[in-house]
């Protein structure tokens, strides 16, 4: 009889780890809803050469076209280091990318996060760092929003040059990401000065 009951209680034992080990595998094969939304996200990020890019990547490279700016990048060289080290000595281990041929370098900058650009041979072109819609001047909404009062403004880029290439032109510009009226799925990016002026502006 004891026997019989010890057999028993195996018996049950074992069909119940078989019962979870046949779940666990069926899960596999079928992952959870946020786990296939996650998979598919990370495929169309790597479609539309997005891999690796956070909130503030795509914010600052956003619209510049499939080119993936943000990939972790090594080698930089010794002028571009030296260049980025003189301009931002608190610094603290800053992300190297390449982007179209310049390096780039993501790091803290005080509350904001910013990204310094530099051509190969150490000269700084400009730094990026997005802002919230607040912080930008007042003077731009209001001459977009007098052009289209419909506009609708969602990121705000502040762009700093070293060197304005222009004499007499803004050493600081705002990249602005808007929607005009009727073209909700469709931004536009412009650059410009604190006025509220467009300007041509390499980004």
């Amino acid at each position: 009889m004891k026997k019989s009951l010890v057999i028993l209680v195996l018996l049950a034992i074992s069909a119940t780890s078989f019962a979870q080990g046949k779940g666990k595998e069926k899960q596999k094969e079928n992952p959870s809803q946020a786990e296939q939304v996650k998979g598919k996200d990370k495929e169309k990020g790597k479609e539309n050469g997005n891999q690796g890019m956070d909130d503030h990547d795509r914010k600052v490279w956003a619209g510049i076209g499939d080119q993936d700016c943000a990939q972790p990048s090594k080698n930089q060289p010794a002028k571009v280091t030296a260049a980025f080290n003189k301009d931002y000595p608190g610094a603290v281990n800053p992300r190297w990318t390449k982007c179209r041929g310049d390096w780039t370098a993501t790091f803290n900058n005080g509350i904001f996060r910013s990204t310094a650009v530099y051509h190969a041979n150490g000269d700084r072109k400009d730094t990026r760092t997005p802002i919230r819609i607040d912080q930008a001047p007042k003077t731009i909404f209001d001459k977009i929003l007098k052009i289209d009062p419909a506009t609708k403004v969602e990121e705000v880029v502040k762009v700093e040059q070293p060197r304005p290439k222009i004499i007499g032109a803004d050493a600081v510009l705002y990249r602005i990401k808007k929607y005009n009226t009727g073209a909700v799925d469709k931004p536009e990016y412009i650059v410009v000065n604190s006025s509220g002026e467009v300007v041509k502006y390499d980004y």
